[in-house]
């Protein structure tokens, strides 16, 4: 059975920080149990090691893999930047953050799980939400919003 690719886009900040020990937390408590049992191998900007350079390796993963999980927490640019990239492309898309009420309207009126990692009975259902919202990404069928013309596929060909 070949796996498929789910890519978290998220805020990092440095190796120490609090940010990224969120990040960390909300990948091994959240994350990571409810994705991988679905057959998903992960990645995430500071896991992956390959020869590309980290933008164009973020791309690659926002463009290829099978779904993407952000955490819009702190409405990080990079993150609605690379958010924004996914959307575009209309592909499945899972949103994630600590308080809905600080998102922006483009944003907020999509569907958003809110999580609270200093509440861990609470992430029960967080993590019910998260696999109820990717079994229901999988059941329907990618739909670019967008249609692009046959020489727009030939021109992005040359890009992916």
């Amino acid at each position: 059975m070949t796996k498929k690719s789910c890519f978290v886009i998220c805020p990092l900040g440095d190796a120490d920080s609090a940010t990224r020990q969120r990040a960390d937390a909300l990948f091994a408590q959240v994350i990571r149990p409810v994705v991988e049992p679905l057959g998903y191998t992960l990645a995430r900007a500071d896991r992956v090691h390959d020869k590309l350079t980290i933008p164009d390796s973020i791309s690659a993963h926002i463009f290829s893999d099978d779904l993407v999980i952000a955490d819009l927490t702190d409405c990080n640019p990079n993150v609605f930047y690379e958010l924004g990239k996914r959307h575009a492309w209309g592909w499945n898309c899972v949103h994630l953050t600590r308080d809905v009420s600080r998102l922006p309207f483009d944003v907020r009126h999509h569907r958003v799980i809110q999580y609270d990692l200093n509440d861990p009975p609470g992430l029960d259902s967080v993590r019910k939400a998260l696999r109820l919202s990717i079994e229901a990404l999988e059941a329907t069928p990618l739909q670019c919003p967008y249609p692009l013309t046959p020489q727009q596929v030939v021109e992005l060909e040359g890009v992916l």
